[in-house]
């Protein structure tokens, strides 16, 4: 039994051999596929933690640290959605020129204001930007789109609770003008779009691209074109307004079937039947600055968007008051607080 033969004896040397570099190798092989992967995990982690990032504007100066010009420069130097917090007292940012914004980004603004006086706002170049409780008033672009927001090439902008006034564009979309080649639509919900001027859509136009509406109200803009084109919302042949919305009050549009009644929506309505005063002019409520809405029973903005279809639209107002306060969600950034009904001493 315990005899092998000579040849036997190198075959069976041989094998054992070579079972044996197989087994290592294997073993080799599984240990290093381990180290990678762990690496791999560990850059990813590190790499997400480094990019997402959180900034927070102080004060309201225009540059340095703890502006909002500082906090957008700084997102922009990441890859991925960053998030801008603004303080309570801020109050009013004034800047003396555009802030481009080039990257994912959502601003939180807390019911601020950012003013311009010759020059335009943001300008928005790559990626979804998040405007969020904002009012924009004040800006204006001498010779181009959008006097206070443009947004062009690959990007898009989702506004909610946001507030436009008294911005102007020398050619299109006084408040806001859509150029983009994004295929997702940039997007207004429960926004108050009134008193801008441009050529050409003197809310918000879209050059290219798609925009949609929803709960937003854009009525007594204006439009200096020689041909009227849709002084509040104004699309060219390339550009496009979603018939998806609901809910919306506008005032003049060349896209009248992206506001069919049947989904809620109201055309053809002034400004002095929403807002019930001229010249129309922003408001302090809770120390924001808003379009005030009417407390005029005719309103059509006032309690317009049903309760059952709450759950689609912001709990709160830009102010940060809580939405509803009567039968139903207000259209546009304002919620309308009921007017308290004195107290009478009975008893005398």
């Amino acid at each position: 039994v315990g005899f092998v033969p000579q040849s036997g004896k190198e075959d069976w040397i041989r094998t054992g051999i070579e079972k044996k570099g197989v087994l290592s190798m294997s073993i080799w092989k599984k240990g290093v596929l381990r180290i990678v992967v762990c690496l791999i995990a560990a850059v990813l982690l590190l790499v997400g933690n480094a990019d997402a990032a959180t900034f927070r504007v102080t004060t309201n100066a225009d540059s340095g640290a703890g502006s909002l010009r500082q906090a957008v420069l700084d997102a922009n130097a990441t890859v991925e959605l960053d998030e801008i917090q603004i303080d309570a007292g801020v109050g009013v940012i004034a800047l003396a020129s555009e802030v481009n914004i080039s990257s994912p980004l959502k601003i939180s603004g807390g019911g601020v204001t950012v003013k311009g006086s010759a020059t335009r706002l943001f300008g928005v170049t790559r990626g979804t930007v998040g405007f969020d409780r904002i009012t924009f008033t004040g800006g204006k672009s001498f010779s181009g789109n959008g006097g206070a927001v443009n947004i062009e090439g690959a990007a898009k902008a989702d506004f909610v609770n946001c507030t436009f006034f008294d911005n102007d564009a020398a050619l299109k979309g006084g408040a806001v003008c859509v150029a983009s080649t994004q295929p997702d639509a940039t997007t207004f919900l429960n926004c108050t779009v009134a008193g801008n001027s441009a050529e050409n859509g003197g809310g918000v136009a879209v050059a290219r691209g798609t925009a949609s509406f929803s709960g937003t109200i854009v009525t007594g803009n204006i439009e200096r074109g020689a041909l009227p084109k849709g002084a509040d919302v104004y699309a060219e042949a390339s550009g496009t307004v979603s018939n998806t919305g609901s809910y919306n009050v506008v005032g003049h549009t060349n896209m009248p079937g992206s506001f069919g009644a049947a989904q809620g929506n109201h055309a053809s309505v002034s400004s002095a039947d929403v807002f019930g005063k001229r010249p129309l002019a922003l408001t302090a409520v809770d120390k924001v600055q808003v379009l005030k809405l009417s407390s005029l029973s005719g309103n059509v903005a006032r309690d317009l968007i049903p309760m059952d279809s709450v759950l689609k639209f912001p709990k709160e107002d830009e102010r940060g008051a809580r939405r509803p306060q009567l039968l139903g969600l207000d259209a546009g950034a304002f919620e309308l607080s009921p007017i308290p009904i004195a107290s009478v001493d009975l008893k005398g």
